[in-house]
Formats: C-alpha cells, sequence, structure tokens
C-alpha cells in the first residue's frame, strides 16, 4: 500500500504454532488503528498448516487471532463519531470456520496462499486497481 502513496501504519501479532500459540498484543493494534481511516486485519493459517497430512480438528482460527478481530471491533465502537471501514483479509488454504464477529466487517477478502507477489496483488484489490475473482475448487460453510 506504502507503494501505491497510502500512508500505512502496520501492527502485528505473530503467526500462531500449535505447540505455541501467539500472543495477542492488545496495545500494539490499539495503537496501529488508532485514528485511521480504515483498518484491514489480515489472519489465517502457515502454509504449513494446510495441504495432505496436516488435519486439524478444530478449523477455526488459530489462537489469538478471534481475540484480535474482536478487540479491532471494540476500537471501531469506540469511535462512534468517525468509525473506520474495517476490512478482513484471510489467508488459509483451507475454509476456516470465522469467529461470529467477523459479520461486523465490511469486506471479507479470501485469498487463500497468494505466493511470493501475494501482497502485491492484495494491495492492488484493495486499492481497487484490480478486480477479485475466481473460482473456488471447494465450498466455504
Amino acid at each position: 500500500l506504502e507503494r501505491a502513496g497510502r500512508a500505512v501504519t502496520t501492527g502485528a501479532t505473530s503467526w500462531a504454532d500449535d505447540a505455541k500459540p501467539a500472543q495477542f498484543d492488545g496495545a500494539s493494534a490499539t495503537s496501529a488503528a488508532d485514528g485511521a481511516d480504515a483498518i484491514i486485519v489480515v489472519v489465517g493459517e502457515r502454509p504449513d498448516r494446510s495441504g495432505e497430512a496436516n488435519s486439524v480438528v478444530d478449523p477455526s482460527l488459530p489462537a489469538g487471532q478471534p481475540e484480535l478481530l474482536e478487540h479491532v471491533l471494540e476500537l471501531a465502537r469506540a469511535r462512534a463519531q468517525r468509525p473506520p471501514r474495517l476490512v478482513l483479509v484471510v489467508i488459509a488454504g483451507r475454509p476456516l470456520v470465522l469467529p461470529a464477529c467477523a459479520d461486523a466487517f465490511g469486506a471479507v477478502l479470501w485469498s487463500f496462499h497468494p505466493g511470493s507477489e501475494g501482497g502485491l496483488g492484495l494491495a492492488d484489490v484493495l486499492l481497487g486497481a484490480a478486480e477479485p475473482g475466481g473460482r473456488l475448487p471447494i465450498t466455504i460453510p
């Protein structure tokens, strides 16, 4: 997004490891979202968590990510005078169960695992330079 001349502030939690879940850092998320016109939250799974021989019992978002979504919604609600636009980007190689709070986001973009140029492609979609589209080989419940 910076390449497109847009001001960007970032704040993130690390990818969760099944053996060691990510710790959610509310202060980092709050400072990154403070005063923003739009908040883009990226959640999902590492590429090595999907594919053959990588089944999981619980198809929910990894630990820490549902808490991040709830925190962002609280931030948006606290700014009732001028709430930010909320966009959710999901990166995963399979369908995931999103928490109910995901319904409050104005847009959800499912990118699967976009590869090494995926960030540039996502930026083009988010800025309106490209229209998202494609055919899915699966059904997302």
